[in-house]
């Protein structure tokens, strides 16, 4: 009997691939695994239970590095060498190394997504597996999903090994480059900027605590302008409604003075009637929002119940894997997978109960809009909705407490939603000429409250589409309206409001920082005390996140660069390119040691310093093949003097490691000078984890860019 090992992250997603495939005689083993059979063959479903491995602290890759220096930066990370996170990582990932190098195939089967890929590879780089995998791609849970995967494996076709390859090369180096970033701009900035104390750099943290002080200033420094504006309150028949005097640009007009403003009000005074120049009347549809992610969740939450991120994703997390009765909430999408168009409606049926019943009833006899399922727009995980059978909600929500319900019936509401027609509302648009000058009057009255009406008023979007229906319908251009009162009123520009939960979110959505798995920590981090002095540098104050002293302290000694959201987004781009196949793991690493440098010279312009700690350029004896210049030794490997950034100068480059394995200066030197090895050179790892032998040599493309390669066929 052949033995299949599928490789899941969660334990509810292993239950449900089992079942979905067919599996026979499914049962629980030692781990919390599942065994099942099909034909002649076992199946052992393992999970990982999310990131069992991580990468090495600088002390594990050199005892050294415990004692922060200068000249030791920067510190250079690899995912060669990986550990387990603690004593329960280590014991899984045994168990699941176990049945991984008993296994006549294996599945790979982690969530469909960069992090999900790189979770899986790690787990068989670290075990050295060299078998056959196959890549379970399914971005829903749904047995008809899953089944569609399974009989469509990847990882068979060069095109799909390339793009999975990718995938994981992304992921590997987002995990490097933070820690390379981290550590390294952490150790500078507190060497060089302050005496003994401790400077905790974040590539995600910093620029969003940056954000925080800089609105704080901004708020701080704000000077209030007074300013008035007027209204005129206009009658037609029987019917009173106000309106605003606008520019001529149709803004609202306004004065600097109430002295301003009293002046102008003489000369409308001159005339009481009006005269309509215009009027338009639109009918609109505002369709139901797509179903939550969980960025969006956690803003309404926030906004209706004061939850901090942390909280509701929490809740979430437990309504998924305790109570089973919303999917998966750590989606950044608010789409649903195609494959659920014919599930949806079994889906709304289940919520046929309670508070939800009279809304739900409103929505069987229509059919979820197209508008809500795109595949293309889903990457790891659909949107956020309820999920079991009939019955099994109604059971589970009794038990719920009344926060889990609160998240649970906003989830709710919003999944019924797409099944309902949208708010249609007629948009009035009114502009009277008063002694010559324009009074613009607004309104939206609606007509069908569609997917609204399953909402109580006073938790609607917005007041927008509260009808007042003061403005006579059907007014012609040309009626005469009476000028009933004229008001002044003061009032004075107002600040931004500091940031909030709901604000941050979208600040870090914008700005592409954190994803929906990691916003909330990147919150939860900032507000931690820490330190010697435990001392945090943003505190919550209400609803608004306030950056402290320290906190501020903390952002002036951080160069500008390095908090700046153009820097974030760089690295996301350069992240996103390997991912897509148009730039080299390799390529972005040396960028972003050969940034680090440059920064480092500017940080360490002071005498005092330089005197004590600036790192010299290790200057090889290696000779560039092309501009005879001597090499430079950057720690990961020889770079050409004339190197430039820009590209204007010499590209030549060779690393020290290769394949996994560290080439001797012996044969880097025999390499450099006729482009190939005497020797077979003994040690090198594959991607698989498969160890392998070979000659080296390379080939140069026209920038001078070195390309490694193997030669298993010469003869010595």
């Amino acid at each position: 009997m052949s033995l299949v090992v599928i490789m899941a992250e969660k334990a509810n997603a292993g239950r449900d691939i089992a079942e979905a495939i067919g599996l026979k005689n499914i049962q629980k083993i030692d781990g919390g695994f599942l065994s099942g059979e099909e034909g002649d063959s076992l199946f052992i479903i393992v999970h990982s239970q999310g990131n069992c491995l991580r990468l090495l602290e600088p002390e594990e890759i050199n005892p050294n590095y415990e004692k922060w220096k200068l000249e030791d930066l920067p510190i250079i990370f690899d995912d060669d060498d990986l550990k387990p996170n603690d004593t329960y990582s280590a014991k899984r990932y045994g168990a699941i190394k176990s049945y991984l190098q008993k296994a006549d195939y294996i599945i790979n089967a982690g969530d469909a997504g960069r992090e999900g890929e790189l979770i899986q590879r790690w787990i068989l780089k670290k075990a050295e597996i060299k078998k056959p995998v196959g890549r379970l791609w399914s971005s829903s849970l749904t047995k008809d999903a899953i089944q569609k995967a399974y009989d469509n494996l990847l990882g068979a076709s060069y095109e799909e090994q390339h793009m999975l390859d990718n995938l994981y090369y992304s992921g590997a180096t987002r995990h490097i480059m933070d820690k390379l970033i981290g550590y390294n701009y952490s150790r500078l900035i507190s060497l060089t900027k302050t005496q003994g104390v401790t400077v905790n750099y974040g590539r995600c943290k910093s620029p969003i605590i940056h954000a925080i002080v800089e609105r704080d200033n901004e708020i701080e420094n704000f000077v209030k302008r007074p300013y008035s504006y007027i209204t005129v309150s206009l009658k037609s028949n029987d019917s009173i409604f106000d309106g605003i005097l606008i520019c001529e640009d149709g803004k609202k007009r306004e004065f600097d003075t109430r002295d301003d403003a009293e002046n102008f009000v003489n000369k409308l005074n001159k005339n009481k009637n009006g005269k309509v120049i215009s009027y338009k009347a639109e009918i609109k549809v505002k369709n139901p929002p797509k179903p939550y992610d969980i960025l969006t969740l956690q803003k309404k939450m926030s906004e209706m119940y004061g939850f901090n991120a942390d909280k509701t994703l929490n809740i979430c997390q437990r309504l998924y894997d305790e109570h089973k009765i919303l999917s998966y909430p750590r989606t950044d999408s608010r789409y649903l997978t195609t494959d659920l168009q014919g599930e949806v409606k079994e889906k709304l049926q289940a919520l046929n109960f309670g508070k939800f019943k009279t809304a739900v009833n409103k929505a069987l006899p229509h059919e979820a809009h197209d508008r809500y399922f795109n595949n293309l727009k889903v990457t790891d995980h659909h949107a956020i909705i309820p999920v079991s059978s009939e019955g099994e909600i109604e059971k589970k929500y009794g038990i719920l407490s009344e926060d889990e319900k609160r998240v649970f019936d906003e989830a709710a509401r919003s999944f019924i939603t797409i099944f309902l027609p949208g708010c249609k509302y007629e948009a009035v648009s009114l502009i009277t000429d008063v002694s010559g000058e324009k009074i613009k009057s607004t309104e939206k009255h609606i007509l069908e409250e569609g997917y609204l009406s399953i909402y109580p008023k006073e938790n609607r979007e917005t007041e927008d589409y509260l009808s007042s229906g003061k403005i006579p319908k059907n007014i012609e251009e040309g009626t005469v309206l009476n000028v009933e009162k004229i008001d002044i009123s003061d009032t004075e520009t107002k600040p931004k409001q500091h940031f909030t939960t709901a604000s941050l979110l979208d600040y870090m959505k914008i700005h592409n920082i954190g994803t929906g798995a990691t916003r909330h920590e990147i919150l939860s981090e900032i507000l931690k005390k820490k330190g010697a002095n435990y001392s945090s540098s943003v505190k919550k104050d209400g609803k608004y996140y306030i950056a402290t002293d320290f906190g501020k302290k903390m952002d002036e000694l951080i160069p500008e660069k390095l908090k700046s959201i153009e820097f974030l987004s760089g690295i996301d781009t350069r992240l996103k390119a390997i991912e897509n196949g148009e730039l080299s793991k390799e390529e972005f690493m040396r960028d972003v040691q050969e940034e680090f440098e440059s920064i480092y010279r500017e940080m360490t312009t002071n005498k005092e310093i330089l005197m004590k700690n600036i790192k010299e350029k290790k200057i090889s004896n290696f000779e560039c093949p092309f501009c005879k210049e001597k090499l430079e030794d950057k720690g990961w490997g020889y770079v050409c003097q004339n190197w430039q950034k820009d590209g204007k100068g010499c590209n030549y480059s060779i690393p020290k490691k290769i394949a996994g394995k560290i080439i001797s200066d012996k044969i880097l030197k025999e390499l450099i000078k006729t482009g190939k090895t005497k020797e077979k050179v003994k040690g090198f790892k594959s991607k698989a984890g498969k160890k392998f032998d070979a000659f080296l040599l390379y080939n140069l493309d026209g920038d001078n860019k070195v390309n490694i390669q193997f030669d298993f066929n010469r003869k010595k």
